[in-house]
């Protein structure tokens, strides 16, 4: 009986890291990264700051998505929901498909609050903070400034596609 249920451990603990191991056939991530980086750059040149100084700051707050660009500790834009879907997706389709800005904004909301169960902790606490090192993009969860972990950015993307 034991040897069974040792058996469904190990087989339930194969299926959760094969749900978690994915290939980016299709290469999501790297336009997302692509992204991220070009419309950095953009505002980096626009408002005449390094873009390693600058990073993006995603929280929900009173069940709406809330999109900031940052420099350093100082918000130096308001993100619309059509400015924050050009960050993950090709700015041209953002126009183009006025449903894409809510596709996003509810993928990121739904990984926020997926993300605050886990760590128990209130989704209102928590911010996701998006900053590029080395022409690399890390995705940071913090509780209001303290950092809880560095997550994969196709853990984030995953939710997109949902």
């Amino acid at each position: 009986m034991t040897l069974l249920r040792r058996k469904s451990s190990l087989s339930e603990k194969l299926k959760e890291a094969v749900t978690d191991l994915s290939i980016d056939l299709f290469g999501y991530e790297k336009t997302v990264t692509k992204n991220i980086i070009s419309h950095t750059d953009t505002y980096a040149e626009k408002l005449r700051i390094p873009k390693e100084q600058m990073h993006l700051k995603i929280f929900l707050s009173r069940g709406i998505i809330r999109a900031f660009l940052y420099n350093n500790q100082r918000a130096l834009l308001v993100l619309t929901p059509k400015e924050l879907a050009a960050f993950f997706m090709d700015g041209s389709l953002v126009v183009l498909d006025h449903s894409i800005p809510e596709k996003v904004s509810q993928g990121v909301s739904s990984y926020l609050k997926d993300f605050a169960r886990e760590q128990h902790i209130p989704v209102e606490y928590l911010r996701i903070r998006i900053e590029i090192k080395k022409e690399q993009i890390r995705v940071n969860a913090l509780s209001y400034d303290t950092h809880i972990e560095t997550i994969p950015l196709k853990q984030l993307i995953k939710y997109f596609k949902k």
